[in-house]
């Protein structure tokens, strides 16, 4: 005879985010198997539609090419200067072009070999610009570049990655010396220049591992000097770097402070945390859509940490059979929970821009646009976003007894959107198809069942777009659902 389980309530608390590949009675209750474009830490616990994009201006230039670089440049002097840099690919040349709140701009810096990834740093009120292979040069303004004196640039090493530590600038990634770093003189006593051949170092990280430096970062006054698979760290007085672990960064772009005394950063394996010490793998939960990704894609994997949460994007992923674009994984430093994005624009590099002192995170994408993310918008630029969250398997405390739900499902949501709430039951192991119980369209919905849902376990699923309003999911209540017998 037929044994009623208690009211079951599903997806009554998410606070733990996106859990995969774990065994099913070591799940946590209050997590999902899948969460698309929803967070959970805004209203804790529920789940609500992330927030839109927003384009900053107009296309860079009218061929669909990456950006290559983008940097915010704050000056001293009242912020007269101050504004967003961008570089972006014309297929002939990389041209740097500068924002100016309302529309970009070409600065008389056009001619730089076309696809090279560009950094900058701004260091006694100069911006410097370096990419392997084009002269060195410097800015006030991000719009007249020249070769000045104030970073020494005539001497200034023509590497790939830079970093101002400790009042001095690093320079790595020389194309003769892949395993140096340039170390500069502190400013003279006015305060006012340095020198690349006077006071200067240069430090020799491990050249016989087989490995060069692929990045730079800072955390706890250390710096910490990345190769493929190994991670150094440097103090300013040793002559030589130490070595920490054999773990490191396949890409520079993923270095980024988390704003909570740690560095986050990506490699083959997931994205990790360190504070200089050894670093912690925090991406297991989510790793399937880290293994679903092009390894093609692991130098150009980029991060924003905005000291709550990192943001990874890894291009494009297949999970489970299904394809995902312009994946990027979201990360929250106070709740450890991780959530999952799919965005309309593939962003391959990050950067804070303050607009009239609100601080904005900005991303350049693959068709030589920037845009805000974590805008006011509910859409991705004027594409609606779709959403999905999936359960895990669930079999009500036995995978063995075989349960029928029957009577009805309760679903609950505000900012209603008509998203689908399905149901998927497992038999013996068989899948079978998606039962589409009803759509969620006010805030409570009672969906009749009409026909006999059975098996040994269930998944459900509520899935939908938006684009009007931030739906928020507030859960499922099954009144019905009874235990049966074991399966034979």
């Amino acid at each position: 005879m037929p044994q009623p389980l208690p009211t079951q309530f599903i997806f009554n608390e998410m606070s733990a985010g996106v859990v995969n590949n774990i065994k099913f009675n070591l799940i946590p209750p209050n997590s999902v198997d899948r969460a698309l474009n929803m967070v959970f830490d805004e209203i804790y616990g529920e789940a609500v539609v992330r927030k839109g994009t927003t384009l900053l201006g107009a296309q860079l230039h009218p061929v669909d090419n990456a950006i290559t670089g983008i940097h915010y440049f704050s000056d001293s002097a009242g912020g007269a200067n101050s504004r967003l840099i961008a570089v972006a690919n014309s297929g002939s040349n990389n041209l740097i072009r500068y924002y100016d709140g309302a529309a970009w701009s070409n600065s008389d810096l056009t001619t730089d070999t076309a696809g090279l990834k560009t950094r900058f740093e701004t260091f006694l009120d100069r911006i410097v610009r370096i990419n392997g292979t084009d002269q060195v040069l410097t800015s006030a303004n991000g719009i007249n570049w020249s070769s000045g004196t104030v970073l020494d640039d005539a001497n200034f090493p023509n590497g790939k990655f830079l970093r101002v530590y400790k009042d001095q600038m690093v320079v790595a990634g020389k194309s003769t010396k892949p395993d140096s770093l340039y170390v500069s003189s502190v400013p003279n006593a006015a305060g006012t220049a340095i020198s690349w051949t006077s006071g200067n170092r240069e430090i020799v990280i491990n050249p016989e591992d087989g490995q060069n430096i692929t990045g730079l970062g800072e955390v706890g006054g250390n710096l910490l000097v990345f190769k493929d698979r190994a991670m150094y760290r440097w103090n300013n007085r040793s002559t030589e770097a130490d070595t920490i672990v054999e773990v490191g960064s396949s890409s520079q772009e993923s270095i980024v402070n988390c704003g909570t005394g740690l560095i986050s950063f990506f490699n083959p394996k997931g994205v990790w945390l360190t504070s200089g010490e050894q670093p912690i793998l925090i991406s297991r939960r989510v790793q399937k859509w880290i293994d679903g990704m092009s390894a093609s894609y692991y130098s150009n994997v980029a991060s924003y940490g905005d000291g709550e949460h990192v943001f990874t994007s890894i291009g494009s992923s297949t999970v489970d059979g299904k394809a995902y674009s312009n994946v990027v994984l979201r990360y929250s430093t106070n709740t450890k929970e991780w959530t999952v994005f799919s965005y309309a624009h593939q962003f391959r590099v990050f950067a804070l821009y303050i607009d009239s002192g609100a601080e904005k995170i900005v991303g350049g994408d693959t068709t030589n646009r920037v845009l805000q993310i974590e805008s006011t918008s509910l859409t991705d630029n004027g594409t609606a976003i779709g959403f999905e969250i999936q359960s895990h398997q669930l079999d009500f405390g036995s995978r063995g007894i075989a349960k029928e739900l029957s009577e009805r499902i309760m679903a609950y949501g505000l900012n209603p959107t008509s998203a689908l709430v399905q149901v998927k039951v497992y038999e013996q192991g068989r899948e079978g198809d998606w039962i589409t119980l009803g759509a969620l369209n006010k805030p409570i919905c009672n969906f009749l069942i009409n026909q006999k849902i059975k098996g040994n376990y269930m998944i459900f699923r509520v899935a939908g777009v938006s684009s009007t309003t931030r739906f928020r999911f507030q859960g499922l209540e099954a009144p019905k659902i009874s235990l049966l017998d074991y399966t034979d």
